[in-house]
């Protein structure tokens, strides 16, 4: 892989993204054995630079933030460090495996490294609990092995498993994983074979090239058939025992109604609001609002019958979820509304909604984290579909 970025005018270097979470649920040590959880979404930037045909060196930037739980006051979690990268295959050379597939010769080139890193984080782990300092003082060394395989032209899969060290924690070893994408600049597909230059297709190119009329078509029936306005409504429900207080769960009711129009056969924008009902171990009952704006987007078609949809909204409410134990009222809250959904057609004009969506609060709230909603509800659709 390195030998292409060399031949083409010189052109060495790599960016990758890695998404992923983190979940813990324990006790407190004694004498409170209160219990806790948390939930942390994160996100990594690499950025690498081969300094010869076999070996990349670059740098890594991290960051995470509480999603969910009744952790107290969790900071965000930053990470920053650089990593060394071994390639022993030099070049096009590597694990080839060969295969037909919609009547096409699939080439899938395995390419395997080794990696050692060493990370500042601000995240460790104290008397039994996860914290996080408001520095980066903690540190972490990892030895990692994975491999990169091509998805299509200059983007690669990458997935690999190690072990970490963690100076000054509780928890020293842990296992970890990478699963990331990553793009090399100037990679020359043309060269990944050189001695069949007619397997050169990866598998996603190829399963492209064998749908293409069909999902050509696909697109033109609902580009035609694609509009009006879609009602939906949802009742979701979660209860969690963790909380403090009076024997019993605590239990939340989220009732979303939204209606959006078709602005082309992939977009749709409209409104969204939520009545969040809950009831605490102590027979306390609240009611929350939020509402704001959303847009979905239909990344690829499923037919006219079932989409899968990406959606970001703006929300403003005063459901506050920012302390240890029950949420509380707090004016002049605003969120961003992360999620996904998938559309089921049930009959002509109703569809089963299926989705989970992330509220992250944007105010500067102490000890604040994201209000999280799995969807199960029902959409109409008003004229053309």
């Amino acid at each position: 892989m390195p030998a292409q970025s060399f031949e083409r005018q010189g052109q060495r270097w790599m960016i990758g993204w890695q998404p992923g979470f983190f979940f813990v649920s324990a006790k407190e040590p004694y004498p409170s054995e209160k219990k806790y959880s948390l939930f942390l979404l994160e996100s990594y930037l690499d950025i690498g630079y081969f300094i010869n045909k076999k070996i990349m060196v670059g740098g890594r930037a991290g960051y995470a933030f509480k999603a969910s739980g009744n952790a107290m006051d969790f900071p965000n979690l930053y990470r920053l460090g650089y990593f060394i990268r071994h390639y022993p295959f030099e070049g096009d050379k590597g694990m080839n495996m060969e295969s037909t597939f919609c009547e096409k010769c699939v080439s899938l080139r395995l390419r395997p490294y080794l990696q050692v890193s060493h990370i500042f984080t601000n995240g460790q782990i104290k008397d039994g609990r996860n914290i996080g300092l408001d520095h980066l003082k903690v540190q972490r060394v990892g030895a990692f092995v994975g491999f990169s395989t091509r998805l299509r032209n200059d983007l690669f899969f990458d997935l690999g498993t190690g072990i970490r060290y963690t100076f000054n924690s509780d928890e020293s070893y842990a296992f970890e994983n990478i699963v990331s994408f990553e793009y090399f600049f100037g990679y020359s597909k043309k060269k990944e074979n050189q001695n069949r230059p007619e397997c050169n297709s990866t598998l996603v190119e190829s399963m492209f090239s064998c749908k293409k009329s069909k999902m050509h078509k696909k697109t033109k029936e609902k580009q035609e058939n694609t509009g009006g306005i879609v009602l939906g409504s949802s009742l979701t429900y979660i209860s969690d025992n963790s909380f403090s207080g009076a024997g019993g769960k605590y239990r939340e009711y989220s009732w979303n109604i939204n209606a959006v129009s078709f602005l082309n056969r992939r977009m749709r924008i409209g409104i969204n609001t939520i009545q969040v009902f809950t009831n605490a171990p102590n027979d306390t009952k609240n009611r929350y609002t939020l509402i704001g704006g959303i847009g979905q987007y239909e990344p690829f078609f499923l037919g006219k019958k079932n989409s899968f949809l990406l959606e970001a909204g703006l929300m403003y409410g005063n459901y506050c979820t920012c302390e240890d134990d029950d949420p509380f009222k707090r004016d002049g809250l605003y969120y961003l509304d992360l999620g996904g959904s998938f559309e089921m057609q049930l009959s002509k004009r109703i569809y089963l909604d299926m989705g989970f969506n992330v509220y992250n609060i944007l105010n500067d709230v102490k000890g604040k984290y994201a209000y999280t909603q799995y969807i199960v509800g029902l959409n109409y659709i008003i004229g053309k579909r």
